[in-house]
């Protein structure tokens, strides 16, 4: 029910991407700024699953987001990507993108279970970036 709830929330903040799902290519100087901005956030993200701390995984979220991202909800999707992922190995950045004012960068990761689990990291538009979305999606993790 937990790992639902999880699921549910991630769900719910993208939910707002999907009423601005034209997205349109962000031009390369602000890639730049972006990709800079997202990889420590992506870094401490991940390094904060694999170490159990909530405190790090929330560090760089915007306040509605870290207020919705409870400790509970933080356990069931780090469970969830413990039991059906596995443990993180790597990833790669694929695209940049912004629709309305988000911007998303996208990843491809492996983990130890799941070769090709697809990250979805969601900006804000302002300096300094905030998390706004987060999503992680494989074929593997959609597995009852």
């Amino acid at each position: 029910m937990k790992t639902i709830r999880a699921l549910l929330l991630i769900v719910f903040l993208l939910s707002t991407l999907s009423a601005c799902s034209n997205t349109k290519a962000v031009p390369e100087e602000v890639q730049t700024d972006l990709i800079a901005a997202a990889e420590p956030i992506t870094d401490r993200l991940l390094a904060a699953l694999a170490a159990n701390d909530y405190d790090s995984f929330v560090q760089d979220m915007e306040p509605k987001m870290k207020s919705a991202m409870t400790p509970e909800q933080f356990d069931a999707l780090r469970q969830l990507l413990d039991s059906k992922a596995g443990a993180y190995q790597s990833r790669q950045l694929n695209t940049v993108q912004q629709s309305g004012d988000f911007y998303i960068i996208l990843y491809t990761a492996t983990f130890e279970k799941s070769p090709a689990v697809t990250i979805r990291v969601v900006l804000t538009n302002t300096t300094p970036y905030q998390l706004t979305g987060l999503w992680f999606d494989s074929p593997e993790l959609r597995q009852k």
